[in-house]
């Protein structure tokens, strides 16, 4: 698999809201969804409770944005 780096986009992250309500639309997992949000797997588990890191369609979950290092 390949991986891309690219910069962080500042404002993006400026105008996300701290904290989050989401709800899965499909089934998956939390890296997608820690990447898109600005979080981390391990804050998502914690935060909801979770044993492992797979997400199903219509789960809910809160999300902390975490940006460590600005």
């Amino acid at each position: 698999s390949s991986i891309t780096e690219s910069p962080l986009d500042l404002k993006k992250l400026h105008d996300m809201p701290g904290m989050v309500g989401f709800i899965a639309e499909k089934d998956g997992n939390l890296w997608d969804i820690a990447k898109e949000y600005s979080t981390t797997i391990e804050s998502i588990m914690e935060l909801n409770n979770l044993k492992n890191d797979n997400v199903k369609k219509g789960d809910k979950l809160l999300l902390l944005k975490m940006v460590d290092g600005l």
